[in-house]
């Protein structure tokens, strides 16, 4: 009986109940978060530090709606959005006068130590750019997007465009004007600008929390530079910044760019606590599996799981891409060992993206462990170490070490290992069992059509994959 392929897709969703569905036990982190910055009595810069696909995004998000919903002032922005301005103190800025905007607490003094600062710290265009914007916020022209008024000002369309034309010339002599002010001045503008922020916050009976996303994607000169100016201009009491990055991601495109030998020292000076998501614990991950194998329409039994749970200690999204790619293929499979065969597979497949996590050789060891305790039906969850035969040792020692290591060689080795050994077989550790294992590679060669793993390949191979 055939069951309909199910996808799981990244969206946007409105979050009602924050934290629904949190396979991953991430509200328990949110809530540490949310005691700490409570008692917090100065700003800080807080950097939560996972890998790609960790869930970053949907964690801060789902923190956000939580943090809301107990009145604390929360602003998200995605930094990878905005990497296209010369200069993120724009952004930050703007959005922080919009949040505190909504209590009525904007005065005329905040607006023009704003507009001062950003003068002294960027020339031509890009203060012409944010001139015009704040001209027109003061005439009641503001009620969109932060992001959708930008576009609209530069492309000259819009709600904003005929009144950008207007003011274009106006505001481009004003900025020729400013231009002569001296020093001096331009360095009081930025202290005015910092205690005329502290004013507009104190007040607030919880810190402001903004959280900015997305940073390590970001063009590395713009990801400095916005941690810099949270730094210089905006570390102050009551307001809480919250980098969501792969800090190491982060680290490696600031090395390339600027030559550093190691970023880290450099971002110490701007980030106060580092925090990293916890690694999830092992015994409640063949829960995650079973929702996720339950989403796709996947079966598998609890062995399959305890396998899965053991060899891929995936993030969410890893996950769900490898169990995309399964669904797609399950109904060429006939019994659970092959579908755990094909996990593994793909598995394999998956992690050659990222060879970093883990080596083709520490695989193969993996796998040989893992598959040896299946089929002798010995497996245990609790065991935390195995004492089987090493493959690659195997392949080093007796030759045909490259036909296991490419990639037809590993498919042969699926099929063999579980259509040719017995028990008895698996259970020896003699020449013989090595001998036996390199025969049969080589004699696979011969009649390899009929090789399940092979039409796996076909499969995948065939483009019919969502990546």
């Amino acid at each position: 009986m055939n069951v309909a392929t199910k996808f799981i897709k990244d969206r946007e969703e409105e979050i009602t109940v924050p934290f629904q569905g949190d396979l991953w036990g991430r509200k328990q982190l949110s809530e540490k978060l949310t005691h700490f910055i409570s008692n917090l009595q100065c700003g800080a810069t807080i950097a939560l530090d996972a890998e790609w696909g960790a869930g970053k995004t949907w964690f801060v998000k789902n923190w956000k709606a939580d943090l809301e919903a107990n009145e604390y002032k929360v602003i998200y922005i995605d930094a990878f959005m905005h990497d296209f301005m010369e200069d993120p103190f724009l952004i930050l800025s703007m959005e922080i006068l919009n949040a505190v905007k909504a209590d009525k607490t904007v005065s005329d003094d905040f607006k023009e130590k704003l507009v001062s600062a950003y003068h002294a710290i960027l020339p031509n265009m890009p203060m012409l750019l944010w001139s015009l914007t704040m001209t027109l916020m003061g005439a009641g022209h503001f009620s969109s997007t932060v992001t959708q008024t930008l576009k609209d000002i530069k492309d000259g369309t819009g709600e904003f465009g005929e009144k950008a034309g207007e003011l274009l010339e106006e505001k481009l002599r004003e900025h020729l004007t400013n231009l002569v002010e001296d020093y001096n001045k331009s360095k009081n503008e930025l202290g005015f600008f910092k205690d005329e922020l502290t004013k507009l916050v104190k007040d607030l009976e919880k810190p402001l929390v903004f959280i900015v996303d997305e940073l390590d994607r970001c063009k590395p000169e713009f990801s400095i530079k916005l941690i810099e100016r949270i730094k210089h201009f905006f570390d102050i009491p009551n307001i809480v910044f919250i980098l969501s990055t792969n800090k190491s991601q982060l680290e490696e495109s600031i090395n390339s760019f600027y030559g550093f030998r190691s970023a880290n020292s450099y971002l110490e000076k701007f980030i106060d606590l580092n925090i990293k998501f916890p690694k999830r614990e092992s015994g409640t991950y063949i829960e995650v599996i079973r929702t996720y194998l339950s989403k796709f329409g996947l079966r598998l039994n609890d062995n399959d799981i305890l396998i899965l749970s053991a060899v891929f200690n995936l993030n969410s999204r890893d996950l769900t891409r490898i169990l995309q790619k399964l669904a797609l293929i399950s109904n060429h499979l006939n019994h659970s060992v092959s579908t755990v065969m094909a996990v593994i597979y793909l598995a394999m497949e998956q992690k050659s993206m990222n060879p970093s996590r883990m080596s083709e050789k520490e695989f193969l060891d993996t796998f040989m462990n893992l598959l040896t305790i299946y089929v002798k039906g010995q497996w245990s969850y609790n065991s935390s170490s195995f004492d089987f035969p090493n493959l690659a040792k195997f392949a080093d020692q007796y030759g045909d070490s490259q036909s296991i290591r490419d990639g037809s060689g590993f498919s042969y080795l699926l099929k063999y290992y579980y259509l040719e050994y017995t028990d008895d077989q698996l259970d020896g550790r003699s020449l013989e069992m090595k001998k036996a294992l390199k025969d049969n590679l080589k004699a696979s060669i011969y009649y390899h059509e009929t090789d399940f793993v092979k039409s796996w390949d076909n499969c995948i191979n065939s483009g019919f994959i969502v990546n």
